[in-house]
């Protein structure tokens, strides 16, 4: 899940409602150039002029909510650098700095704290990541929103490190209630809408089914999720083909090989298409080859087995 959800950065950017005055602008401006350079990889310009951003900030009105921000996009400067006690210590800034411009809960402060989550999960620090995730979880459910689906991504990150640290029950608790759309908070009315926060959290669900060898459920929620992703008129690859392969070895483990070699042979092609080959193409193959020989069909997985030296 991480190769295309739960771990890639999050800029998050906080939009406030600025006044119109010199400071200001000055500030929007410095806090321009440093996203630009940022995303350009010049991260030595980016702490300049965010740096330039927040002394802007603390003199200006309502400077904790400007200043927030920028230590937001300063965390993520040094994260880029490798250095993890500057980000960190930048975010919790922002995160108290926010907690003191806005209270508790906000859409600001909540998108704070999962940022919060990421840095610490990249710090190596799960027990305070999952608390962070928490708390922009409460924040979203209290506030009824899903914060531009941070909510479902929060769930996901939470219950991915669950799922990693074998806490299973807990983790299929998680997402099921994200998927149901939190019952027990009345006051909510969210459920994921997005097919890819759906596939995602399914895809988890069904990975967490097959860890405990629920594979009977597992095949039948990633038969769900194939149809949903069916309904994309261009399927993004690497959802595909994870539950592709996913869906493959739950059958291989339910002993329904003849069910488990159509759909591998659906996800080689898929990686056939990629540009440059890869192991999991060879692992495909080697897979198809071996299900072939112990069919005794010798000819068919010969052609399997020579397919795969292109590969390498």
């Amino acid at each position: 899940m991480r190769s295309f959800h739960a771990f890639l950065l999050i800029l998050g950017l906080l939009a406030f409602s600025l006044q119109s005055r010199a400071e200001t602008a000055d500030w929007q401006q410095f806090q321009s150039q440093a996203t630009q350079a940022y995303q350009d990889g010049n991260y030595l310009l980016a702490e300049h002029t965010i740096q330039q951003a927040i002394r802007v900030a603390e003199k200006a009105d309502n400077g904790a909510a400007y200043k927030a921000s920028s230590l937001n996009m300063l965390a993520y400067i040094y994260s880029a650098q490798g250095q993890v006690d500057q980000a960190l210590q930048a975010i919790n800034q922002a995160v108290e700095l926010s907690r003191q411009a806005f209270g508790e809960p906000h859409e600001q402060l909540s998108q704070l704290l999962f940022n919060q989550g990421q840095l610490l999960e990249q710090a190596s620090n799960s027990e305070r990541a999952r608390h962070s995730y928490q708390q922009a979880i409460n924040d979203y459910l209290a506030l009824n929103s899903t914060g531009d689906n941070k909510l479902w991504q929060a769930v996901l990150a939470q219950a991915h490190i669950l799922t990693e640290e074998k806490q299973f029950t807990e983790a299929e608790s998680v997402i099921k209630k994200a998927l149901a759309g939190f019952p027990e908070h009345s006051q909510f009315n969210h459920q994921p809408e997005s097919i890819e926060d759906s596939v995602d959290l399914r895809v988890l669900l069904a990975q967490i089914q097959i860890a405990q060898q629920q594979n009977k459920q597992a095949i039948e929620l990633l038969e769900q999720v194939r149809q949903l992703l069916q309904q994309q008129s261009s399927p993004e690859n690497e959802r595909q083909l994870l539950v592709l392969e996913l869906l493959a070895t739950a059958y291989e483990d339910s002993h329904q090989q003849a069910k488990s070699t159509p759909i591998r042979e659906q996800a080689l092609l898929i990686r056939q298409q990629q540009t440059t080959p890869s192991l999991a193409s060879v692992m495909h193959l080697n897979e198809l080859a071996l299900r072939q020989q112990l069919d005794e069909n010798y000819e068919q997985a010969d052609r399997f087995y020579q397919q795969r030296s292109p590969c390498w």
